[in-house]
């Protein structure tokens, strides 16, 4: 793409290639809009159905551009935690995915109020830190018990 001199914007190197390139594809339909004096409903639908994207995602964008109007703030990030990282230990994770394996996916499948009170137990008996897998850790690298809505919040259940 480029600027107004005919510069053209380099991809930052930690970026990659397909991502820079929607932004600067952004980059072409948001900047009309924020040198407009007033952006209009038809304007933002169009915009949207230009980028394939919604109208208040066009907005979004907008703002983002208006308050730094660079292509990196086009791009999107996903909120949270990166799939597939873990957030528990790896010997709590492993007595966590035995226990789901073991007694919740099963033909009944008990309620996950009684997958809790099982992972509770299992903790409890056999925590971590105790555990044959892992080795033993001091009490205070020990990670709390965690709780239903740590477990309901998790992205490893159904």
């Amino acid at each position: 793409m480029a600027r107004g001199g005919g510069e053209t914007v380099r991809r930052p190197l930690d970026i990659p290639e397909a991502d820079w390139q929607r932004a600067v594809g952004r980059a072409r339909v948001i900047r009309p809009l924020a040198a407009a004096p007033r952006v209009s409903q038809a304007m933002l639908l169009r915009a949207a159905a230009e980028l394939d994207l919604g109208v208040r995602q066009i907005q979004r964008l907008l703002r983002a551009w208006r308050a730094e109007p660079v292509a990196t703030t086009l791009l999107f990030a996903r909120p949270g935690v990166a799939r597939g990282t873990r957030r528990l230990p790896a010997a709590a994770d492993r007595l966590v995915e035995r226990a789901i394996d073991g007694f919740y996916k099963t033909r009944e499948r008990p309620r996950l109020t009684a997958l809790l009170r099982q992972v509770r137990h299992d903790w409890g008996s056999a925590g971590p830190a105790q555990s044959h897998e892992a080795p033993a850790e001091p009490e205070e690298a020990r990670v709390p018990m965690p709780t239903e809505e740590d477990i309901a919040a998790s992205e490893f259940l159904p």
